[in-house]
């Protein structure tokens, strides 16, 4: 049975875009191979939703969420908090953003996305 959920397409382009712009940055890349496997999931309010960033081979796949992968930690927020959370994870209770799970590894990848050098021109 096929997913018929409306976001997948979205999230595979932005996955591929993500991908094509990090491959200017290799030491992001680097910085995230030690995140392989590891799993966010985000949650946007209102609205409800739901999706699953995971790293692999140091670049981040994006999918609507799937309740039987275990995210290493959860962050739930409406879209701006959450885009102010991405440049400042210290400051995710005073954002406004409930976050579950390992902490510490959402203040890593807030840390690689503040430091990451994208050539959006390229």
């Amino acid at each position: 049975m096929g997913d018929n959920n409306p976001v997948r397409p979205i999230l595979e382009a932005i996955t591929l875009g993500l991908h094509s712009a990090l491959t200017s940055d290799p030491a992001t890349i680097r910085q995230l191979r030690e995140l392989d496997g590891k799993t966010l999931q985000v949650e946007i309010e209102p609205g409800k939703i739901r999706i699953l960033i995971t790293i692999e081979q140091g670049l981040p796949r994006l999918e609507t969420d799937n309740p039987s992968t275990p995210a290493d930690v959860a962050i739930r927020g409406s879209a701006g908090s959450l885009l102010r959370l991405l440049r400042n994870a210290e400051s995710a209770s005073s954002a406004g953003v409930d976050v579950r799970g390992d902490a510490g590894l959402l203040l890593q990848i807030s840390r690689i996305a503040a430091n990451t050098e994208i050539d959006w021109e390229a």
